[in-house]
């Protein structure tokens, strides 16, 4: 064989391991997915840290506008990273939301339509991947009645819930980062991982430590009456539903405490990384499992409905080591984008027999100023078929708020649309009227009509590439998600 010849054999050789050792066809029982290698990262990622702080709605963050301080060290990593004004979560149901997070799918394609169904396992999760791909796997979930019962553990080689004999319904913020810490404590400064940390505070029932009650007290009478008209006037907040002022800003204040807590414990787990050498090479993603109601549209909760403060939700990424500084992104943008957006900022590429869901944001966050084709958010309301009205709701006097049938909505840049098999139609001029007070519906509007189309055209695209049933989990799960507030 001649010399270059045997140089062209040689280079065949070499691409064909290439190919070989970076493909990776995953376990049997899943669905044929393949992970590679597909090209060198943009940045230089080791460790991956995503916090879903759960009930948190965005407008109640000083990055997004909220006059109260309830979350100066989040504040902090979004002026030194990329905020997305307009992210949206898939279903304002706890599990059903981090299904979509994990996985770049809809609900209507996962399966998991309420708290009570789990995930099959033949779907492929972020952190499987994580862990094909050789980066340690650890989730550290602040209840014990969703993610583990919901098979939302695959892929993570520790996954820490909160002890039953410990805790009667889910377990604080500083104890779950606690047990974070405790774990990043055996690890070696280099390793490479990625993290899920789940904080339950800002749900129902509120009990804020009361030094945080204390550190969010009104320093005069002044500034309380301008923050109730903050609450009336930006908010759209009638406070008559609450009976008195005095009874909304208990139940508020009680809110924003916890979540003044939860960002003083994220802050802990920051400086403790930096401090133990983790700092560099990191990516943090914040954001929620979906909203809360808090009295808008006379209502507390989050399950039932699909205004903008159950499905908007804060989503930020900060970069440790680079990143635009105060990078503030107007495009619509889901949780659903979250998957494809890791995946893109490490040069792995995924095919599957089914296709992700979500779009990868990586121009959006290294290439600033770049825009991606305009897109709408689709949100779909947690499944109640079966139960009668007094079995659904959380407390009695939300039950006459109980609607029947199936809901989903879907929305750009200025319109949103509110589809009710058995009720009444929404649509929202979000420009105008960005908490969704003038129902538009029932005038002759094209952009109503416009978005009310294709809503039902993307309902119907994914009720047909639908091919499973939600998957219970057991009667004992069923037990923990009443005793958390939730009623099946």
């Amino acid at each position: 064989m001649s010399r270059k010849k045997n140089l062209s054999f040689i280079i065949t050789i070499l691409i064909l391991a290439t190919v070989i050792t970076t493909w990776i066809i995953l376990k049997p029982g899943k669905q044929s997915w393949t992970v590679y290698q597909h090209t060198q990262p943009p940045v230089q990622l080791e460790r991956i840290i995503l916090i879903t702080i759960d009930t948190l709605r965005a407008d109640h963050l000083g990055a997004y506008g909220y006059p109260r301080p309830t979350s100066p060290f989040i504040d902090r990593l979004a002026q030194n990273g990329v905020l997305f004004q307009r992210a949206f979560c898939s279903m304002a149901t706890t599990t059903a939301s981090h299904a979509s997070i994990m996985t770049s799918l809809y609900p209507l394609s996962h399966k998991i339509l309420k708290n009570g169904h789990k995930l099959d396992r033949s779907f492929l999760t972020l952190a499987e991947i994580f862990s094909e791909m050789n980066f340690k796997t650890a989730g550290f979930a602040s209840t014990n009645a969703h993610f583990i019962e919901g098979s939302l553990d695959q892929g993570f080689s520790t996954f820490d819930e909160p002890s039953e004999k410990k805790y009667r319904r889910s377990r604080p913020a500083d104890h779950t980062i606690d047990s974070c810490i405790t774990w990043l404590k055996k690890q070696s400064p280099s390793e490479r991982f990625f993290l899920w940390i789940h904080l339950f505070d800002p749900h129902r029932p509120y009990n804020p430590p009361p030094q945080f009650r204390k550190m969010l007290s009104f320093s005069s009478e002044r500034e309380k009456q301008d923050y109730i008209q903050f609450l009336k006037e930006q908010h759209y907040l009638d406070m008559s539903y609450f009976g008195s002022e005095e009874k909304a800003l208990d139940i508020i204040e009680s809110y924003d405490s916890e979540v003044l807590f939860v960002d003083h414990q994220i802050k802990r787990l920051y400086e403790w990384m930096e401090q133990n050498r983790m700092g560099p090479h990191t990516v943090w993603i914040i954001t929620s499992d979906h909203g809360e109601g808090l009295g808008n549209h006379r209502w507390l909760g989050h399950g039932q409905y699909l205004y903008n403060v159950q499905v908007r939700v804060p989503l930020i990424f900060h970069f440790t080591d680079h990143a635009p500084s105060n990078s503030r992104v107007e495009q619509i943008v889901e949780h659903i984008d979250i998957m494809p957006t890791l995946l893109d900022l490490l040069g792995w590429s995924v095919e599957s027999e089914q296709s992700l869901h979500g779009t990868s944001l990586h121009p959006l966050l290294l290439d600033n100023g770049k825009t991606l084709p305009l897109k709408y958010a689709f949100s779909q309301r947690r499944d109640y078929s079966g139960k009668t009205p007094s079995q659904q709701v959380n407390t009695a006097d939300e039950a006459d708020s109980y609607e029947d049938g199936e809901k989903y909505s879907l929305q750009d840049e200025n319109f949103k649309y509110i589809y009710h098999t058995t009720g009444k139609d929404e649509c929202y001029n979000l420009k105008e009227d960005p908490y969704e007070m003038e129902n538009l519906a029932e005038r002759d509007m094209p952009d109503c009509a416009r978005i009310k189309k294709a809503l039902i055209e993307k309902v119907d695209q994914l009720k047909k590439g639908s091919r499973l049933a939600p998957q219970l989990v057991d009667k004992k799960t069923i037990e923990k998600l009443r005793s958390l507030g939730y009623v099946q």
